[in-house]
């Protein structure tokens, strides 16, 4: 709200979590992993492969880039970097070139920002004026700026050396995959009907289709009970999917937690973002 003051569910209009799952039963789930994992992410790989330690942040005001940025500040500390500033800025003022220029002085080699590419990637733009270009000086996001074509238009001539996160696997770079996704495009052979959610959407109904086989299953192969479906997906652990062994945590999470990264590919705004690696944090959780 303008006033950015807190609002309760209630005020809102909307239930409390509470009332989201009344039973205390889990009935959500998801492949893909969480947003904190992606700020994590962004951070290890900004570490190990472009070798920064010394970052700046810049948000909008919304939840969802608050919480890639923190879980990006956290992450980078304990890896012995430093946050060297954090500008937050409105969707319509996106100004940031006083306080870039504060970052460059105080030695900042890369930018993280948390948000959407309707707020961040014209301040990629202003970049070119006070940072070496490009690949030289990265800025890094989410899932709201990966894959955008509006976020290369906003970047113009700066948008190489944009990096941003996923919270899925890059299905198109696992060798188990190819057969797969060879014979999706050989039925759907439209350039817009795959993309980077095709076949996690793949692996999602594949989920689906073996939780009902087990609950058919167990009645003996009668029509399961609703309740005897909604309680099978919980159960999910080791499945073979498309893109890797599936199942879920407590909270319905994924435990195949892998980050995808991408490189924006340059000024045209429809070519594909480029693989840039993959962190996995299915093993061990970085907090």
């Amino acid at each position: 709200n303008p006033a950015r003051t807190p609002i309760s569910c209630k005020v809102a209009g909307l239930p409390p979590a509470s009332d989201l799952r009344p039973s205390h039963v889990n009935n959500f789930f998801r492949l893909t992993t969480t947003d904190e994992l992606q700020g994590a992410a962004a951070a290890d790989f900004a570490v190990e492969k472009l070798h920064v330690l010394r970052a700046a942040v810049i948000t909008d005001h919304e939840l969802y880039g608050q919480g890639l940025a923190g879980a990006f500040n956290a992450r980078l500390v304990r890896r012995g970097g430093t946050v060297l500033g954090h500008l937050d800025v409105e969707a319509d003022n996106t100004d940031a070139t006083q306080f870039l220029k504060r970052m460059n002085e105080a030695g900042a080699q890369a930018i993280y920002f948390g948000g959407v590419s309707s707020v961040g990637c014209a301040i990629r733009a202003q970049m070119v004026s006070v940072f070496a270009p490009g690949e030289a000086t990265p800025f890094l996001g989410g899932d709201g700026i990966a894959h955008d074509p509006n976020c290369i238009l906003a970047a113009g001539a700066n948008s190489t050396g944009v990096y941003a996160t996923a919270p899925i696997v890059d299905a198109a770079s696992l060798p188990a995959a190819a057969t797969v996704i060879g014979e999706f495009k050989a039925k759907f052979g439209r350039p817009t009907d795959f993309g980077p959610y095709t076949m996690l959407a793949y692996d999602a109904t594949a989920t689906l289709y073996a939780a009902l086989n087990r609950a058919i299953l167990a009645g003996g192969g009668r029509l399961p009970s609703r309740e005897a479906v909604t309680a099978e997906p919980a159960r999910t652990i080791g499945l073979e999917g498309v893109t890797g062994v599936l199942g879920f945590d407590a909270a319905g999470d994924t435990t195949n937690r892998v980050v995808s990264v991408f490189e924006a590919p340059g000024a045209d705004p429809m070519v594909p973002w480029k693989f840039s690696g993959a962190v996995d944090y299915s093993l061990r959780l970085p907090y």
